[in-house]
């Protein structure tokens, strides 16, 4: 019984001594501190459009989520109106439903 706490804890010294080699031996990341200059940056808008207005003049930096330009889509005008017309439908219906059904 002895022979098998001894065997047990050679594996484990073993396990950790394995553990611990190939753990020192990995490649550490490459890490830079600097500033990138770019030059030009590709925007791809999620809807297609033409730009109606530009926020932001050359050079400035910007942050995250600040506006950018502004785009003319027709297809979303032309989806906001359709839902307009449907909620005032939907409310026409709900008020024809609380009026009852007779007069």
């Amino acid at each position: 019984m002895k022979y098998i706490f001894y065997v047990l804890g050679l594996v484990i010294v073993c396990a950790l001594a394995w553990l611990l080699i190939w753990n020192s031996s990995k490649p550490q990341p490459l890490l830079l501190q600097g500033e990138v200059q770019v030059r030009q940056v590709m925007i791809s808008p999620r809807v297609a459009g033409q730009v109606e207005e530009i926020f932001v003049k050359e050079g400035k930096p910007v942050k995250k989520g600040e506006w950018l330009a502004k785009l003319d889509a027709p297809t979303i005008k032309a989806k906001e109106v359709q839902a307009e017309a449907a909620l005032k439908a939907a409310d026409a219906q709900r008020n024809k439903v609380f009026a009852g059904a007779r007069p």
